[in-house]
C-alpha cells in the first residue's frame, strides 16, 4: 500500500488535533449563550417590587432594588448544612416577597432592615420555598396554602449575585476561547498550507523546504527502517505518531541517546524515550518508544552517521549549545 506523503500526513496529524480545541470552543461559546454575563454586569434597576414579575418572565434576571422594609424570617440560608445567609421578606401590595440576604448584610441581627440596597438573581423557589412557607405558616398559625396564595414564587436571591466569581468565570472562558481559537486557526494553516508546519518548515535550516518535502515523499516509498513511530531513510530520520510529526537530516546529527520513562499511573509500563539532535538546532524527540526498536535505530546511527555521539553526557550538550549558539549567531549576521 502506497504511503501518504508528508504533506498528507501533516493534514491528517492536524485534523485530529482539532477536535479538542474544537470541543473546547463550542464548550465556550454553549457558556456565553447559557450565562447573562452582560445582565449580570447591567442589573436592570428597579423602584418597585411590582416590576419584578415582569422581568423574570422576559429573562431578565438580575437586578437592583432598594427595599423599604425586611423583615427577618427566623431561617437561614444554608449550602451543605453550613450557614451561608439569611431569609428575610418584604411585604409589597399584599404580596410577600422573600429575599436572601448575605452575613454581610445582615450582622446586626436586626429583626428589621430599613432602606436596604440590594443586587440580586432572581430564581424560582421551588421545593425550598415550598418547605420555608410551610415552616413559616406554622409559626405564624397560618396554613401553607393560605401563605402560598400572597407569596410570589421568585425569590431574590442576593446570594447568586456572585460578581467575582462569574467575572472569574468570564475571564477564563474568554481566555479558553481564545487560544482554542487560535489553535484551530494554526492547524487550518497547517492544513491548507502543509509546508507551515513546524516539522516542515524546519528544513529551510537546509535550503529549499518544498525540494526536501519532494525527496522525503520519495525516500519514504523505498524501503527503510521502520522502529516504531520512527523511520530511517537514506537521508533522513522521521517520527510520526498520531499527534506529531518531527524530521532531521541524518547528515546533520551529531548526538543521539535514550532515557527510560515508568508510566506509573497511566500505563503501568517502562517506556523509552530517544532523542535526535542536530548541530542547526533541529531535535527529534520520539517518546514511548520499545527499548529493542531505540536501540535498533542508534546502532542504525552509530553506524550510518559519521562522528555521531551516543548516549549521554554533560560533554555532548555542552558542545550543543554551542553549535546552537553559533547557528543562531549566523543566523543574525544573515
Amino acid at each position: 500500500m502506497r504511503k501518504k506523503s508528508i504533506q498528507g500526513v501533516v493534514k491528517e496529524i492536524s485534523l485530529r488535533k482539532m477536535l479538542y480545541p474544537l470541543l473546547t470552543l463550542i464548550v465556550t461559546i454553549l457558556i456565553f449563550l447559557l450565562i447573562p454575563f452582560y445582565q449580570l454586569w447591567n442589573p436592570e434597576k428597579i423602584t418597585s417590587a411590582e416590576q419584578i414579575a415582569g422581568l423574570y418572565d422576559k429573562e431578565h434576571n438580575y437586578i437592583d432594588i432598594t427595599w423599604q422594609k425586611l423583615y427577618y424570617s427566623g431561617y437561614d440560608y444554608l449550602e451543605n448544612g453550613k450557614k451561608v445567609g439569611s431569609y428575610y421578606y418584604a411585604l409589597e401590595n399584599d404580596i410577600c416577597y422573600f429575599v436572601i440576604l448575605p452575613p454581610e448584610m445582615t450582622e446586626s441581627r436586626a429583626e428589621v432592615l430599613e432602606q436596604v440596597q440590594v443586587t440580586a438573581r432572581l430564581v424560582s423557589g421551588g421545593k425550598t420555598l415550598q418547605d420555608l412557607i410551610k415552616g413559616m405558616a406554622e409559626d405564624l398559625g397560618w396554613t401553607a396554602q393560605g401563605l402560598s396564595a400572597v407569596t410570589s414564587h421568585i425569590v431574590i436571591d442576593g446570594m447568586g449575585y456572585a460578581w467575582i466569581r462569574s467575572n472569574l468565570l468570564f475571564g477564563i472562558n474568554t481566555l479558553l476561547a481564545v487560544i482554542a481559537g487560535f489553535t484551530i486557526g494554526r492547524l487550518a494553516v497547517f492544513i491548507l498550507r502543509p509546508m507551515y508546519y513546524p516539522a516542515c518548515r524546519q528544513m529551510k535550516c537546509y535550503g529549499s523546504v518544498k525540494s526536501h518535502m519532494r525527496q522525503i515523499n520519495k525516500e519514504r516509498r523505498e524501503e527503510n527502517l521502520i522502529c516504531g513511530d520512527l523511520t530511517i531513510t537514506r537521508h533522513y530520520l522521521i517520527y510520526i505518531s498520531k499527534y506529531e510529526m518531527q524530521i532531521i537530516p541524518l547528515k546533520d546529527i551529531f548526538w543521539a541517546y535514550k532515557y527510560s520513562m515508568y508510566h506509573r499511573f497511566r500505563k503501568q509500563k517502562l517506556t523509552y524515550t530517544l532523542r535526535v539532535v542536530g548541530r542547526r538546532g533541529v531535535m527529534v524527540i520520539a517518546p514511548e518508544q520499545k527499548k529493542r526498536e531505540v536501540d535498533k535505530i542508534l546502532a542504525y546511527l552509530e553506524e550510518a552517521v559519521a562522528g555521531i555521539r551516543i548516549g549521554y553526557k554533560k560533554e555532548y550538550e555542552r558542545t550543543a549549545k554551542r553549535y546552537w549558539q553559533a547557528e543562531k549567531a549566523k543566523r543574525k549576521r544573515l
